[in-house]
């Protein structure tokens, strides 16, 4: 990936050059490439592409100045009119105010909200101020959107002392407040059809992000025919003051027909404090699933803090009724595990509301067949303290559940059982890995601690791949906490890794530890990627995910995006082809979120390698958008995820390849641990 980077600058640094001032331009892609560079010096070289005669690529060049400027968002750049966010935000706005093309518009605006403004408040409210007059006019949908997605990101990167103007407010309030109704009837000023269920939804997002939701606009979203735009009021109804309005909005759409809104109901729930345990009940027993452990997760913060005796019951009950589904050998496999995961969430939830009722099913959710059984009762160890159930769940058979029970035993025993946590490092799982690494911190016996560290990372370093980043970077973080300047000479060789993070922390570490000043050369691994999928035959190719039997069957169907994200589509295709899909699982599911799977481990941190390079760009993270996992900037392991919402906080940080476009019904009822039994690529006659 870093030999990718080094010989793709100077190509497009020659091209760009060539094209300016010649009648030859730069392809869409080219100069959308030189901002995924992320480099801000490569500003003044896309600039000029503002200009250009193809819509396309003003679109891409400004999309590619805020990519430029990437690494300056977290920072926080001098409050200075000639800094390079100043210069950018000028000549955006400078183009916006002569652009006519609908895309392009669209893709200015939301550069112009994207700009790294740091403590420059003036300059974030000028571009507000701009951004909310457009969305004013806007009768274009791509248009609103455009400059929807601006505004959001200019008020979420505002921070809580941020809070949008007055008549910023008003017209957002105005574009939420004028959505359809349930009825169909519009109100006056609303958008004329449909198509503005994106900025809608954009709108009340921002309304969110800057802490103004009102109780009208409340309201108005509860009554809109847009789900998603329900499920929006839901999350707005529970930063609202007035907690009876609050209430009696959650208790209407907690019926509502659609599952996500029912979900929404039950996260924000326990916001409302004393009076929120009882209604969440009924969600518990919801058909689907994804309501119901969400409900049951809900129950262990509200029933705790107001508990009820129903409330106790109907876990004890839940519980009872997945230990009599998996004992029962003709029970449909399919509601066997969703009995199964509605007892293991609601096990948990018990162990917070009633610890004397939960320990008697402790034992024999301990011994499951399912290790998502298993995990589930290491949590529940952990609520209750029961260190010897977690000494025995941290030697299980899954490195997932040794995972969770030490996470679990480094909370309630801390160093007690420090043993415990130098024999998970010598797993093969990063996970459990990183997990005993961070349990380790501070250990009273640093010579037995540091020696086992060591070895760890040596052995992990042997593996060579690049997706060990964080399992090694959390055993040197321990090690600078507990080791000693008579183990410098072992990390010396850590100084030449093949991973610039590792090389830059062991040489930071061996500094402090002997007051001489050491530097990192790293020495990035050889390019063993295979030569790219030709692009033009992945066009009209579909993806064929079939899940198993005993995962309820089904299946879902993805169109690739080739044009967008090249590289990531050539690598995930190659290895559906492989067969390297089959048989893994969704080992990830938040609902209204995302669900992710395609890891061999079943967890965040094994996934194939080399790493693959981020591919962001002008396409948003919505509900159906299929993403790659990642831990940071091009960390990409071909782990995938699909958006079950519309996610714009996704935007520019996650690649997306592709999109679900058939069977967005199987992938709502996905459980943790559903197993892919057939990952294929299907072209069309």
């Amino acid at each position: 990936m870093l030999a990718l980077l080094a010989i793709l600058a100077p190509l497009l640094l020659v091209r760009a050059a060539l094209a300016q001032g010649s009648e030859t331009e730069m392809s869409p892609r080219e100069v959308r490439e030189l901002g995924r560079l992320e480099r801000g010096d490569m500003v003044p070289v896309i600039l000029p592409f503002l200009d250009a005669g193809s819509a396309a690529v003003r679109a891409e060049a400004a999309n590619a100045l805020a990519q430029s400027l990437w690494p300056l968002v977290k920072g926080t750049p001098a409050n200075d009119s000639d800094s390079l966010a100043g210069m950018v935000a000028r000549a955006l706005a400078t183009r916006l105010g002569s652009e006519s093309d609908p895309e392009v518009v669209a893709s200015i605006a939301q550069a112009l909200g994207r700009l790294p403004y740091g403590n420059d408040v003036s300059g974030r409210r000028a571009a507000e101020a701009v951004l909310a007059r457009r969305l004013a006019l806007a009768r274009d949908a791509r248009i609103a959107a455009g400059v929807g997605r601006g505004l959001l990101s200019l008020v979420s990167a505002g921070g809580r002392e941020y809070v949008p103007s007055r008549a910023t407010l008003e017209v957002l309030g105005a574009r939420v407040r004028g959505a359809a109704s349930a009825s169909g009837r519009g109100v006056a000023g609303s958008w004329p059809d449909s198509s503005f269920a994106w900025p809608r939804r954009l709108a009340m997002l921002t309304l969110i992000a800057g802490r103004s939701a009102d109780e009208s606009v409340v309201r108005a979203a509860a009554m809109s025919r847009d789900a998603q735009l329900r499920m929006l009021a839901v999350r707005a109804a529970g930063t609202l003051r007035d907690g009876t309005v609050a209430a009696e909005v959650l208790g209407v759409l907690a019926r509502d027909g659609a599952a996500m809104v029912r979900t929404e109901v039950a996260h924000v729930w326990p916001q409302l404090g004393s009076a929120a345990c009882l209604p969440l009940l009924r969600l518990a027993r919801d058909s689907a699933p994804q309501t119901s452990v969400s409900a049951l997760d809900a129950m262990g913060t509200a029933c705790a803090v107001s508990p009820a005796a129903a409330a106790e019951s109907a876990l004890v009950a839940m519980v009872e009724e997945g230990a009599r589904a998996n004992g029962v050998e003709n029970k449909p496999e399919r509601s066997a595990r969703i009995a199964m995961h509605r007892a293991a969430h609601a096990l948990v939830a018990l162990a917070h509301i009633a610890p004397v009722r939960a320990a008697h099913f402790l034992r024999a959710a301990s011994a499951s067949p399912a290790w998502q059984a298993r995990m589930y009762a290491a949590r529940a160890a952990a609520a209750l303290g029961d260190t010897s159930t977690l000494a025995a769940l941290a030697a299980d058979g899954s490195p997932n559940v040794r995972t969770e029970a030490v996470a679990g035993l480094s909370r309630v025993a801390g160093h007690a059982m420090d043993d415990v946590y130098i024999d998970a490092l010598s797993s093969d799982d990063y996970q459990l890995v990183l997990t005993a690494a961070h349990a380790l911190r501070g250990a009273p016996s640093p010579a037995a601690a540091s020696a086992a560290l060591v070895g760890a990372l040596g052995r992990i370093t042997a593996e060579k791949r690049e997706t060990s980043r964080d399992p090694r970077l959390a055993l040197l973080a321990t090690l600078r906490d507990v080791g000693s300047a008579q183990l410098a000479e072992r990390l010396l060789p850590h100084l030449v890794d093949f991973d610039p993070a590792v090389a830059d922390s062991a040489a930071a570490i061996v500094s402090a530890w002997t007051g001489r000043v050491y530097r990192s050369a790293p020495r990035p691994l050889p390019d063993t990627d295979e030569p790219p999928e030709d692009v033009e035959s992945l066009r009209s190719a579909r993806v064929r995910i079939t899940m198993a039997r005993g995962s309820g069957g089904g299946s879902f169907e993805l169109r690739l995006l080739p044009d967008d994200a090249p590289v990531t589509v050539s690598r995930f295709v190659r290895l559906a082809r492989r067969g390297y899909y089959d048989g893994l699982t969704m080992h990830r599911v938040v609902p209204n979120f995302v669900v992710q799977g395609g890891s061999p481990g079943a967890n965040e941190y094994v996934g194939d390698g080399p790493f693959l390079r981020d591919e962001v760009g002008l396409r948003s993270h919505r509900r159906r958008a299929v993403g790659i996992s990642t831990r940071g900037r091009n960390t990409g392991d071909a782990q995938i995820f699909v958006d079950l919402v519309d996610l714009p906080r996704l935007d520019h940080d996650y690649t997306v390849f592709a999109e679900v476009v058939n069977g967005m019904a199987t992938v709502d009822q996905l459980l943790e641990g559903d197993v892919m039994e057939k990952v294929e690529i299907v072209t069309p006659p």
